[in-house]
């Protein structure tokens, strides 16, 4: 049977599966399942043994399973803290619980730092000079979530909640977010804040946008604004080479990351311009991508090194 991982990708509206062999080549379409807010660690559980078992009916053998999960995570333990994302999440043994259920070692991490390592992966494979630099990784979809790659390496912070982007304030005056605080980018900039801005229902604006709505340009133009401010902080902080925008929202194609980078640039210091702004490459299955690729390191392998093969 030919050897796999499986990474799973958990989101505020759905959960995505993709198995991965050793060459980092998905091996099989993705498999995705709906979720929401009351989504509970049992019915993740209960997905991940299914995915596990209808690969093993088609022919493969799953060595490992990487989890990218939308909150904070203590990477050592496999212990999902919290999330702002999914309720009554609160310092669940996710890592433990799936390696139960199906037998076989799994790695958690935050579901932005999992696609930030199939973007790097992606950057090395094109051979862009920035895989071994500084890299904001941030997500634009149901919420907004970061990640932080310092030269090269991908950075957890002291309390693994590096990079948490979307609790930036950018209007101290602005709505409440789940976190407590107001104003946060998350909460002014993400899908679903632009749709509630537009007057769109759920799912709505990708059609509208494309329509050349005026009302629905005006509230992604003031998104991308917020969405740089937030940004420009970041990078008078790290500095970085590259920012990789990705997520739902980024679909919104090359009027919406225009208007984010001219926004970046012109709140940054001089020496901070050449920071270069663009579309995540590793796609919309960056998140699932990255987590098998933990799915690997878990199994003690590395993708493409000798041993997986």
């Amino acid at each position: 049977m030919a050897e796999v991982a499986l990474g799973i990708d958990i989101g505020g509206t759905k959960l995505q599966g993709l198995a991965m062999d050793c060459v980092g080549q998905p091996v099989s379409p993705a498999v995705r399942m709906p979720t929401g807010r009351a989504t509970d660690a049992a019915r993740i559980v209960s997905a991940v043994s299914a995915i596990c078992a209808d690969l093993h009916r088609a022919g493969h053998r799953v060595v490992g399973v990487g989890v990218g999960f939308p909150g904070s995570v203590d990477t050592r333990s496999g212990v999902a803290r919290s999330s702002v994302m999914l309720d009554g999440w609160r310092d669940v043994p996710l890592a433990r619980l799936i390696g139960n259920a199906v037998g076989l070692p799994c790695a958690v991490d935050n579901d932005v730092r999992a696609a930030a390592v199939a973007e790097v992966a992606e950057l090395v494979g094109v051979g862009d000079a920035a895989a071994a630099g500084t890299i904001v990784v941030c997500a634009v979809g149901t919420g907004i979530g970061g990640a932080l790659v310092i030269n090269g390496t991908l950075t957890h912070g002291g309390h693994g909640i590096a990079g948490e982007i979307g609790h930036v304030v950018v209007d101290p005056r602005g709505p409440l977010c789940r976190c407590g605080r107001r104003g946060c980018v998350g909460v002014l900039a993400s899908g679903p804040a632009i749709e509630r801005a537009a007057r769109l229902g759920p799912g709505g604006l990708a059609d509208a946008f494309a329509a050349g709505q005026p009302g629905v340009r005006r509230a992604v133009e003031r998104a991308a604004r917020w969405l740089a401010a937030a940004l420009a902080d970041v990078v008078h902080l790290v500095d970085p080479d590259l920012i990789v925008i990705g997520g739902g929202v980024s679909a919104l194609g090359p009027a919406f990351l225009g208007a984010v980078a001219e926004g970046v640039r012109a709140n940054v210091f001089e020496d901070c311009r050449p920071v270069r702004v663009q579309a995540a490459i590793a796609g919309n299955d960056a998140g699932s991508l990255g987590a098998a690729r933990l799915g690997w390191r878990a199994a003690g392998r590395l993708v493409g090194d000798r041993k997986c093969n």
